[in-house]
Parts: C-alpha cells; sequence; structure tokens
C-alpha cells in the first residue's frame, strides 16, 4: 500500500512534535526543589563550668530558597534535659551537677532534612573547692586592732602561684570587709571557683594583710599572712 507524499510528511512532522513534547516534559521531571547540602556549627568543642551557658550558632548551606532552621539535641535528646544540660535557640546551659560521661555532644539538625547536622562538644567540669587546713579566729587584741584597715596601713596585695597544671590560684586581699579571697584559674584562663572567689579567712577577724603565696608542689598553694 502506498502513501500519499504529503501523508507522510504529515506523519513525520507529527512524530517530530510528539518527541520535543516528550523531551520538554522529562526536562520538567529532572527539576530540583530547595536541597540542603551542609551544616556547620561555631563553637565546636568548648569547655564550661556546672550550670555556665555557651552560644553556638550554625551555618546551613543549600540551593533554592531552602529552609535554614534547625533543631537541637543533647546526646540526640531534642533540646537536652536537667542531666545533661538543655539548650534553647542554641544557647546551651550545662547541668548544676556532672554529667556521666562530662562531654556531651550539641547537634543541629537540619528541619527540612534531618540527614544533614553538625555536632559540637561540651566537657561539663565542677566548681572546686579549697580546703582550708587552718584559719585564724578572733585575733582581734582587745582595745587594739579590731580589723579595721586603712589604705596607709595596707598597700594593695595578690599572690599568683601556679597550679602545676597549667592554671594559677589567684589570692588577693579585699578591703571591705577585710579578709583574704582566692580564685582558681584553669589552663585556659576560666574561673572554677565561685563567682568573687572563696574566702581564705573570716572577715573582720583580724589584721590580714602583706600576704605571700607560694606552691605547694602538689598542685595546691600555701598562705602566709603579716
Amino acid at each position: 500500500m502506498k502513501i500519499p507524499l504529503s501523508c507522510a510528511i504529515s506523519i513525520v512532522t507529527c512524530a517530530l512534535l510528539l518527541g520535543l513534547v516528550d523531551c520538554g516534559g522529562s526536562g520538567a521531571s529532572m527539576e530540583q526543589g530547595p536541597t540542603i547540602t551542609s551544616i556547620s556549627i561555631s563553637p565546636t568543642t568548648i569547655s564550661l563550668q556546672v550550670s555556665q551557658s555557651q552560644q553556638f550558632a550554625t551555618k546551613v548551606s543549600g540551593t533554592g530558597s531552602f529552609d535554614a532552621s534547625v533543631q537541637w539535641f543533647v546526646n540526640d535528646v531534642a533540646g537536652g534535659n536537667n542531666s545533661l544540660g538543655t539548650v534553647v535557640s542554641g544557647l546551651y546551659t550545662a547541668p548544676a551537677q556532672l554529667p556521666t560521661p562530662v562531654t556531651v555532644s550539641i547537634k543541629a539538625a537540619s528541619k527540612a532534612d534531618p540527614s544533614k547536622s553538625a555536632v559540637g562538644q561540651a566537657t561539663i567540669r565542677g566548681v572546686l573547692s579549697p580546703t582550708v587546713v587552718w584559719n585564724e579566729t578572733k585575733l582581734s587584741l582587745p582595745g587594739g586592732d579590731d580589723g579595721e584597715v586603712f589604705d596607709s596601713e595596707m598597700p594593695p596585695g595578690i599572690g599568683v602561684p601556679d597550679d602545676g597544671a597549667g592554671g594559677a590560684y589567684v589570692v588577693w586581699e579585699h578591703r571591705f570587709p577585710v579578709g583574704i579571697l582566692a580564685q582558681h584559674l584553669d589552663a585556659s584562663g576560666q574561673p572554677t571557683w565561685a563567682a568573687g572567689g572563696l574566702p581564705v579567712t573570716n572577715p573582720w577577724t583580724g589584721y590580714q594583710a602583706s600576704l605571700r603565696v607560694a606552691s605547694d608542689g602538689a598542685g595546691g598553694i600555701i598562705i602566709c599572712l603579716a
């Protein structure tokens, strides 16, 4: 059976048009929407005292108009808890007691693509307390020095011996109320004792000045007062 030339041309034209339509359809199906490619977190490692806080920041990268929001976890627990510490909008607060183990992971995971995440680590340390092996009490003499010290009587005094582990102890004279205070700094210069220092002597119990401080060679210190 012979097909007229005009019909053959029409058939070929239709086939070409169908091919173009089909190709256009395939191209549309290959288009991709917004994609999360990676997440980074900062800082990546920190050391915190119990109950201290640290703000974490994230950078979410992707293509298209992607959702950059993240969900926070502590040891894979959403938002953390009282034992591990809590994290809200990237602000991690260490627990009041040391966790076990003392290092926890702070993770930020993409809400749009939970398979994309970044992890930081926080090592929690306790609050150290000095052991006072001797402490004077009520050394004021009747009719004599009642503990009140004036600038002319006591020049500023401070002692900074090392702790043998990269840190140092800072011991200083407090003028009002009169007393001696101490603080311990770790190897990174962060205080490990209570804010404002801990009292070495009871306030208002005698002339407490001209301190001298030396390491005892075993991680502690020896404090002498005039």
